[in-house]
This record gives C-alpha cells, sequence and structure tokens, in this order.
C-alpha cells in the first residue's frame, strides 16, 4: 500500500501548501538556512511561471492584426475561435457549426476540430480583444497552467523548488514546442502541448498515494485532450496507459487510473464519436498512410548537437522536429538519480519508447488495428519525451549541483535555442477585419466533397512512400493494379461511370470503366495494364480520392500506396433541380423554403424532387418535411440534397447521436463512483461512508 507523503518542513527553498511536496534527497545540509514560507513560494512559482511564459511567446502580442504564416494556419486558427464566438451567439448550446464560410455554411467544424481553440479564446473575445490578441492570450494563459503542472509534478516526485523550475524551463524550450508557435503556428496543437503535463501531474499525484486528487486530474486533463487535438488524445492516452502499466503502483491505483482515463473517454463522447462515426464521408482520409513512413520527419541529430530546421528554403527553415540535447541525460537520471527512482522509472521507460517510435526505427503500426493510422506523425511524440527530459535533467542536476548551477544550465539552453527565439518575426499581416477574416479563412477541411465528384476527372499517381524518382506502380502478376475507392451516386435513382485513365510502360493510355449501380457503394476498381504503371509527378490536392494498389515491388503484405487524382465521374444531369433558401434558424435548428408553389409545372405539385439546400452534409444531419424524415445526401459541393415536395418548408437538425449521450451519462456517473472509491487512500478502508472532501487526498 502506498502511504500518504507526510508533511515536510519547510526547505530553505520553501514548500507550497497545495503540494505538500518534501524537498528533494540531498537538501538536508540547507535546513538551517531560513526557509520561505509557503505563500511567498507559492506566490514566486506563479510568477515565475507566468514571466516565463509571457517572455518566451508574449512578442506575439505585438502584431495588431493576423500575421501571413504557413499555410495560412494562424488565420484559420483565429477564424475558428471567431466562428466559435459567433456559434454560441447563434445559440447554439454546444457549438457544432461553423456558420460564415463563403460557399458553404454550417459546416460541423467543431465536432472534427478547433473546439478548445475557441473554447479558451471566448472569454478574451468578450473582454473585447480582437481576433489575433485573444487567441494569442489563450495560449500564454494554457501554456502557464500547463508549466505550473509540471511544477506540481516535479515537486511530487522528489524535485527541490529550484530544480521544478528548471524544469518548467527545459520544457518550455524543448525545439520543437517553440517550432510549433514559432514556425508551424498551429494553435489547437500548442494547446494540447500545453494539456500534456497535466498527465504527469495525474500519474505523480497517483504514484505518491493522492489517489483522489490524481483521480480528479487524470480524468480532467483527458477530457480536455478530447476537446483540443484528437491526435494527442490518443498518443496521450497510450503514454498514460503504459505509464500505469509498467508501473510499481498498487493495483488499486492503477485501478483508479483506468477508472479516470474510462470515464473521461465517457464524458467526451460528443466530442469523438460524432467525428469517428462521419470520417468516412470526408474528403479525407485519415487511414491512409502508415505513421512510421513519416517517421523521416523526426530529426535525432538534436539528441548529440546542434538543432537543425527540417529544410534550407521556405518555410521548412521555422520547423524544428527535433529533441533537445539534454533529453537522454535526463531519461537516465530519472532511473539513476531521481529522488523517486521507483515513481520514475516508468517515465523514463515510456518516453524511450516514444522516442524510438518517434524515430521511426520500427514499425509497430502495422501491428496495430488500423485506426490508429490516424495519428499521422510520430513527431508528435517529442511533447512526451521532452517532459520526461526536462525532469529527469532538472533532477541530476538537483542532485549534484547548488541553485547556481541549475540557473548557469537553464541559461545554457535558452542560447542553444536562440536560433529559434530570435527567428524574424512575420512580417507581413492581412489588413482585414475580424468580421471579414471569419468568413475568408473559415475552415473547409471537413467538408464531405471529393467522393461524390460528378464530371472530375484524377489520374493515379504514387505517393513517397516507396518510390519518389521514378514513380512507379506495379501490378500484380497479370499486370492489374486493384484501386479500393469510395463512390457512390448521390441519387439513389442514378447510376455512376467511372473511367480510370494511366499510362503503360510504354506511355500509352490505358482505361478501364466501370458503372456504379444506383444507391450502391463501390470499393474496389480494378485497372488492367502492363507490368509497370508510369506517370508523372503531379502534386496531390486536398480533394483526392485515397486509393491504395494491393501490392508493392517488395513482394510483402505491406501496401504500396497510391492516389486518385484524376477520376473521371461521369453522372447523369439532373434536370431541374429545386434550390432551397434559408428563412430562419435557432441554435442547431435551420427552416428552409422552396420555390413557391405557384412556379411549380402543374401535375408535379405534391412529387419528391430533388431539393438542394445550402448547408454542409453530415450524416447527423436531421431533415423532415410535415412530420416526416427526409434522406439526406451528399451533393458535389458538399451540401445537401433531400427529396421533397416543393413548395412546403423543409426543417432541419444537427443531432448528436444517441449512443454518444449514453456514453456521456455513464462517464459522469463513472466519475462519481470513482470519487466515492479513492475518497480515502490514507491508508483507511477503501470505501466508507464518512463525507470526504476533495483536498483530504
Amino acid at each position: 500500500m502506498i502511504a500518504s507523503v507526510p508533511d515536510p518542513k519547510p526547505s530553505r527553498w520553501g514548500t507550497s501548501f497545495w503540494l505538500r511536496m518534501p524537498a528533494a534527497a540531498g537538501t538536508a545540509d540547507r535546513a538551517a538556512d531560513r526557509p520561505l514560507s509557503p505563500r511567498v513560494s507559492l506566490f514566486l512559482t506563479i510568477l515565475f511561471a507566468a514571466a516565463f511564459a509571457t517572455c518566451i511567446y508574449g512578442r506575439w502580442l505585438g502584431y495588431d492584426n493576423v500575421p501571413v504564416t504557413p499555410a495560412q494556419d494562424l488565420a484559420k486558427h483565429v477564424a475558428m475561435a471567431l466562428n466559435f464566438a459567433a456559434a454560441v451567439a447563434d445559440g447554439q448550446p454546444w457549438p457544432r457549426l461553423q456558420l460564415n464560410h463563403p460557399q458553404v455554411p454550417d459546416i460541423p467544424l467543431f465536432q472534427y476540430y478547433g473546439f478548445m481553440t475557441g473554447f479558451a479564446a471566448f472569454p478574451f473575445l468578450k473582454l473585447g480583444l480582437s481576433g489575433i490578441q485573444a487567441v494569442v492570450t489563450s495560449l500564454i494563459f494554457l501554456r502557464f497552467a500547463g508549466l505550473l503542472a509540471l511544477y506540481a509534478a516535479g515537486r511530487r516526485l522528489g524535485l527541490s523548488q529550484p530544480a521544478a523550475w528548471l524544469a518548467i524551463a527545459l520544457f518550455a524550450l524543448e525545439p520543437y514546442l517553440l517550432s510549433t508557435l514559432y514556425g508551424r503556428v498551429a494553435v489547437p496543437e500548442f494547446h494540447a502541448q500545453s494539456e500534456l503535463p497535466f498527465i504527469l501531474w495525474g500519474y505523480a499525484l497517483l504514484a505518491t498515494g493522492r489517489g483522489r486528487t490524481g483521480f480528479v486530474v487524470v480524468t480532467a486533463v483527458f477530457v480536455c485532450l478530447a476537446f483540443t487535438h484528437n491526435i494527442f488524445f490518443l498518443y496521450g492516452a497510450a503514454f498514460f496507459i503504459l505509464l500505469v502499466a509498467s508501473s510499481a503502483l498498487p493495483l488499486r491505483f492503477r485501478f483508479f487510473g483506468a477508472l479516470a482515463l474510462g470515464a473521461a473517454v465517457m464524458i467526451s463522447a460528443p466530442q469523438w464519436l460524432p467525428a469517428l462515426l462521419s470520417s468516412s464521408e470526408l474528403n479525407i482520409d485519415f487511414f491512409l498512410k502508415n505513421p512510421h513512413y513519416n517517421g523521416y520527419l523526426t530529426d535525432g541529430s538534436g539528441l548529440f548537437g546542434f538543432y537543425r530546421p527540417l529544410g534550407e528554403h521556405g518555410d521548412d527553415v521555422r520547423y524544428y522536429f527535433t529533441y533537445s540535447w539534454w533529453t537522454l541525460p535526463g531519461l537516465a537520471a530519472l532511473v539513476l538519480v531521481s529522488a523517486r527512482r521507483r515513481q520514475c522509472y516508468p517515465i523514463s521507460l515510456v518516453a524511450l519508447l516514444a522516442l524510438l517510435l518517434s524515430l521511426g526505427w520500427f514499425d509497430i503500426w502495422s501491428l496495430l488495428p488500423r485506426f490508429t493510422w490516424a495519428l499521422q506523425f510520430p513527431y508528435r511524440l517529442i511533447p512526451f519525451v521532452a517532459l520526461a527530459g526536462a525532469l529527469g535533467s532538472a533532477a541530476l542536476l538537483d542532485r549534484f549541483f547548488r541553485p547556481p548551477t541549475l540557473l548557469l544550465f537553464g541559461v545554457i539552453a535558452s542560447f542553444t535555442v536562440w536560433p529559434i527565439l530570435s527567428m524574424p518575426p512575420f512580417d507581413r499581416q492581412l489588413t482585414i477585419s475580424d468580421k471579414d477574416l471569419e468568413r475568408e479563412y473559415a475552415s473547409s477541411d471537413y467538408v464531405a466533397v471529393g467522393q461524390y465528384g460528378t464530371n472530375q476527372a484524377s489520374r493515379i499517381v504514387a505517393s513517397d512512400l516507396w518510390l519518389k524518382d521514378d514513380n512507379l506502380l506495379y501490378g500484380d502478376k497479370q499486370g492489374r493494379i486493384t484501386v479500393l475507392l469510395r463512390c457512390r451516386s448521390i441519387f439513389p435513382d442514378h447510376p455512376v461511370v467511372l473511367t480510370l485513365v494511366s499510362t503503360d510502360g510504354k506511355a500509352q493510355e490505358v482505361s478501364n470503366s466501370v458503372v456504379v449501380p444506383p444507391g450502391a457503394e463501390l470499393r474496389t476498381f480494378t485497372l488492367a495494364t502492363n507490368r509497370v504503371v508510369r506517370t508523372a509527378r503531379i502534386r496531390p490536392s486536398e480533394y483526392l480520392v485515397p486509393a491504395v494498389v494491393d501490392r508493392n515491388p517488395f513482394g510483402d503484405r505491406r501496401r504500396l500506396f497510391a492516389y486518385v487524382e484524376s477520376l473521371i465521374v461521369n453522372d447523369r444531369p439532373i434536370v431541374g433541380i429545386a434550390k432551397a433558401r434559408l428563412v430562419a434558424r435557432s441554435g442547431l435548428k435551420r427552416q428552409f423554403q422552396t420555390q413557391p408553389a405557384g412556379s411549380i409545372p402543374a401535375g408535379t405539385a405534391h412529387t419528391p424532387a430533388p431539393v438542394g439546400l445550402p448547408t454542409a452534409y453530415t450524416p447527423l444531419l436531421r431533415a423532415w418535411q410535415n412530420g416526416r424524415d427526409l434522406p439526406v445526401s451528399a451533393a458535389a459541393d458538399g451540401t445537401s440534397i433531400v427529396r421533397a415536395v416543393p413548395g412546403v418548408p423543409i426543417e432541419t437538425e444537427y443531432q448528436l447521436p444517441l449512443p454518444a449521450w449514453i456514453l456521456f451519462f455513464l462517464g459522469v456517473a463513472l466519475f462519481a463512483v470513482g470519487l466515492r472509491l479513492t475518497c480515502s487512500t490514507r491508508g483507511g478502508p477503501l470505501i466508507t461512508t464518512a463525507g470526504c472532501p476533495l483536498g483530504s487526498s
């Protein structure tokens, strides 16, 4: 059984009253020094974390307008925050729909992405800050909170206060974390990185006998991650599971951790379950590419030398997908010299596994379920390793050196990342108002378009997985290439004709056609070719239909990927589609009016016909007319089509699936049970009928 950590005597460097953690081993000789009071200690810690976060990221507050950044990511993320505020003002109790896209209104953006980006910036927007200032203020605030959580974890795991401050600095100075803002300017990813230290704090609480508080922290951080960035949510869950499984925690504390993670997954179901259920309807195939083949993006040179950017030209010069030089000593120190080695060695073990996985040294993804391919880029494991490296490096210096040396180490670390900190600011700015920004840069990434195209032409080209130079696609022994794709007619009574065109090894054009029956969905398409198919290199666009070639030149079971970039889809033209117009909206409900009855040809007034609705298609969209449900399909431009009686109002509503709400309430119940079970973790009975305030554990 893990006994609760006793309240220590304050050291020279003070002890925060809310952490109640003893000073690190090796500081007993300082006990005669005059200690700081707990309140002063806490104040200095808050001041240090706030000052450090503001100094590193505060220069972004100097922008009056949104700067021009790589891929215009910052403009898109500021637009997300502005559209989130617009959705709240429009009466959406749970913001799901982005209203202001210029071509496709009501895109269900916030069911996939950007919820926390808008939620964190919303209070600052209400205070009157501009979009860019509200977003930057929110990311500084969240990073400040994350640094405090890392300090709390360090103190729980035996660091002195100066060493915990150093851990804060080292984590914030990690090259990849700096590059996330200074280079890529990825706000949702930056928010997720700020939340990761809470995972470590939750584990540290469980590992030191604070079951109830640890349970609350773990549940809260994974709920937040689910609403912030689904990839970091999945990576974080795997990190925490391995951490608890490899630790020496008693069974009941492992149970508390599992209970907390399970409750968080269920509570956040209204966020991730709709996205999962509708992911097959998007023009993005999240499961297309094995993340192992993106491992080359992670640069391991920073472990032993100077940091270098991803490339020498263009935007790549701002991307540092590398580790810090204190990472490996830190991982070793957690095992060898940490004051709480029993609790710290699992952190080092799991971090080492994450490091090897991020470098692409072995392919674990082929052994995992296909949905894990949605994790995309292994370099997103760097922040998890950075947490362990910062904690261990601080523990190493805390063991052998006095505080002035810790300060010197922090200065040296700052100097080595100076090329990143000193990168010139983005000098060009968008001179448009927030109102124009939220419309012109509204996200269109989650529109169901591309797989329902009409009269669109594509070409099959090899991806960069195996054959970068000559772009070859190999067929099977019979000279055939099998392509997996999705395509179906938007109308159940109209077939679709597909023609796949390519060139063979002699530069002769090869084509093959297939007819998709009405209402059917095509999954495979075989093109008879010569042994080798050569194509010209074409940069894939965002509207590609994914394709997979069954065999590759290496003869094993791994799949060589291809893209269908020129798929010719000949859909029979539909004559006389009625266009509906929006007449009223409230929250997630809409009311549309089709053409007036007087303009409908005689004899067709009560005949259902295709009606186009100016609202984005999503499988969660329910439509009805006179109380009768109407099937909803996706049009070629991503809007919705129903078969309805012209002249009669049509009503729609975005509805979360019932299983999401069932899981949500089950998660709340599970959280309440967990609070009760963790009520007493000081050595008394596990379940007690006596009251137990949160602070007691």
